[in-house]
């Protein structure tokens, strides 16, 4: 077994609103926001196949130590590890139907592209799951890889080239059904070179069995955001009084900086398809934020200087800054009325307003997207805004142009999302693209503000989650042709 972790983290309140990530004792709770990939093909000569994603838990990844050791000397698990479901098929589909079937051995991989400093606070694990009448049956086919402890035992990062996957800590890992966890012993190479933001290298892992797991770093424009919290002005509290808070979703700042990634590619004998034969294969990834990161981004707190972030630039400007970073805009998410095909409203949902300034021209540009599942039991993703109608009290008709450069454009305008129209009608009437207040009319009066910002409470990077297909002839050790 593995032994449990001796460092911990102590967390004096935790707020409710477990939603917005906030931590009131002054400790910040980080969220990273992952967007994952859709249907995907592929067909070269005789070669076929295909992948989708049927289920992401969620999107979020607390950031904290994953272990708190409690007054009694126990350990509680803080954080809760996400799943991603892949269906992963040797033939391509038409209809839902089997279309065309590989005529050559092919070998998949699962591919996970992020930030190096989120990489290095991740375990990940493989599943693979059985469906059958009663749903799937799991079965773990690889044990829970520690990242941090696999890039630290590459020989050209001073470790001794074999990973023994028994001695990490124990972050809950996923054997169900078997009497011990895979351990594996690792053989493996490579190394990074450079630290931080310069961080590059790669190093390649194997194990008897034929397991493969590779950690490449290269640097990168890294597109992210900063998020603030964001409360009612006039109904705030001294945070640790005991009195509630009424907090609205976060202010982010939109950044951009270089640096650096990591691809972590897992590739497994379980992945391999023999040819002429349609099949289909489920494996659950489990990612798990295990440690508590460094960003000195979640340090930040606002300020009367921070309030320029949220003016657009005039032609020439020189670039906003936040924390070393280009500011490039910012964007909330607002609840807004759905209505149905009588105009009448029949709910409200998530839209994100989203403002990207122009620093050669001057000015900014808005963008608006739907914040919902794509599906039942998925996690919420964004889906683009783009149809706007006006109402004229029996039908709605579709809008030829709007004016995205001010939320005037949208004002009395009924949107619909980019996935298949399944958000209804929204409501745009009276929105406002200036976060302090929540409608237009409050945003041109200019008058008291209606919600106050403070510190920062999360940090958001866009990521890249897939599967990658190669002929299972040419799969040699370490992925090298994915």
């Amino acid at each position: 077994m593995k032994r449990k972790a001796e460092k911990y983290h102590i967390f004096a309140y935790l707020c409710a609103l477990v939603l917005v990530g906030i931590l009131v004792t002054g400790v910040s709770l980080a969220r990273y926001a992952a967007s994952t990939t859709g249907e995907i093909g592929a067909g070269i000569s005789s070669f076929a196949c295909s992948y989708s994603i049927s289920d992401a838990s969620s999107l979020t990844f607390s950031d904290s130590d994953y272990w708190l050791k409690t007054d009694d000397g126990k350990f509680s698990a803080m954080n809760t590890a996400r799943s991603v479901r892949f269906d992963i098929r040797n033939y391509t589909q038409s209809g839902g139907e089997v279309d065309r079937i590989s005529a050559v051995d092919v070998a998949a991989s699962v591919r996970f592209y992020a930030p190096s400093e989120f990489v290095r606070s991740l375990a990940v694990q493989v599943v693979m799951a059985d469906s059958s009448a009663s749903g799937y049956t799991n079965t773990a086919v690889t044990p829970q890889y520690v990242l941090a402890d696999l890039i630290a035992a590459a020989p050209g990062n001073g470790g001794a080239a074999e990973f023994d996957t028994s001695t990490s800590v124990d972050y809950d890992d996923r054997s169900d059904g078997l009497t011990e966890a895979p351990e594996e012993t690792l053989s493996v190479s490579g190394g990074m070179t450079g630290t931080g933001d310069s961080e590059t290298g790669r190093i390649v892992a194997t194990s008897a069995a034929g397991d493969v797991i590779s950690i490449s770093a290269e640097t990168s424009t890294a597109s992210y955001s900063v998020g603030f919290m964001r409360t009612n002005a006039d109904d705030s509290a001294v945070i640790g009084d005991g009195s509630l808070m009424k907090i609205a979703p976060a202010i982010y700042i939109d950044c951009e900086k270089y640096t650096s990634f990591m691809t972590v590619d897992i590739s497994l004998p379980e992945m391999r398809f023999e040819h002429g034969k349609a099949e289909t294969k489920t494996f659950v990834l489990y990612i798990t934020s295990v440690t508590e990161s460094s960003s000195s981004d979640l340090d930040l707190a606002w300020d009367a200087s921070t309030d320029d972030l949220l003016v657009a630039p005039k032609a020439g400007d020189a670039y906003k800054t936040l924390g070393g970073a280009r500011v490039v805009g910012y964007h909330f998410d607002r609840e807004l009325p759905v209505c149905g095909a009588d105009g009448a409203v029949t709910g409200d949902t998530d839209v994100r307003v989203s403002k990207t300034y122009d620093y050669e021209s001057g000015g900014a540009s808005l963008s608006y997207d739907h914040i919902a599942p794509p599906g039942e039991g998925a996690a919420s993703v964004a889906h683009a805004i783009n149809d706007f109608f006006t109402f004229s009290g029996s039908d709605y008709a579709p809008v030829g142009s709007v004016d995205f450069s001010s939320v005037v454009g949208v004002q009395e305008l009924y949107g619909t999302c980019s996935n298949g129209g399944t958000s209804g009608y929204i409501d745009f009437s009276g929105l406002s693209d200036d976060p302090y207040y929540d409608t237009y009319a409050e945003q041109t009066a200019a008058g008291e503000r209606v919600y106050e910002f403070s510190e920062a409470i999360s940090k958001g990077y866009s990521t890249l989650l897939n599967v990658l297909f190669i002929q299972a002839s040419e799969a040699g050790g370490g992925n090298e042709n994915a």
